[in-house]
């Protein structure tokens, strides 16, 4: 809809190719089941990506990535609803320094500080990152998947 009200063309052979359940999952299954797609973006061609709804954003960046590793540029991103969360998403100094993974080239965010921190976090720690929005639930599964991982209180 948005292509033809603007008169932009539509892409329709880049798709989703796996089932991930999202509705009502925690953080961890999110993690666990990512979209994945399947199709060639056109290099060169600047994408514009919607999709129905945002939660922690997972969908949106493995399209961005997809299209972006085959030179497509995402210039970007629209959805029809989403988490109230969803709309507070910024990078600080505490992050672990996002910027760096490809998918971020050319993306428009805002940044506080130098990033000089969130560099040495995420090239010298092992960093979890913590979404606001995971429950107490949520939290305890993840913190039990990693002592399980290393061996702790089992």
């Amino acid at each position: 809809m948005l292509g033809r009200q603007f008169g932009w063309p539509a892409d329709n052979g880049i798709v989703q190719i796996n089932i991930v359940a999202h509705t009502g999952a925690d953080g961890f299954s999110r993690l666990a089941r990512q979209a994945r797609f399947d199709g060639d973006a056109k290099a060169g061609k600047s994408y514009l990506l919607t999709d129905d709804f945002v939660g922690q954003g997972g969908t949106l960046a493995n399209l961005r990535s997809h299209i972006m590793s085959r030179g497509g540029n995402v210039v970007g991103a629209t959805v029809l609803t989403g988490k109230p969360h969803s709309a507070m998403l910024a990078l600080d100094e505490y992050s672990g320094n996002l910027t760096r993974p490809p998918y971020m080239k050319g993306a428009n965010y805002r940044i506080s500080g130098d990033l000089t921190n969130t560099d040495n976090v995420m090239n010298n720690t092992f960093w979890i990152g913590v979404q606001p929005a995971l429950s107490k639930e949520m939290l305890e599964f993840a913190a039990n998947k990693i002592e399980g991982c290393l061996g702790v209180n089992g």
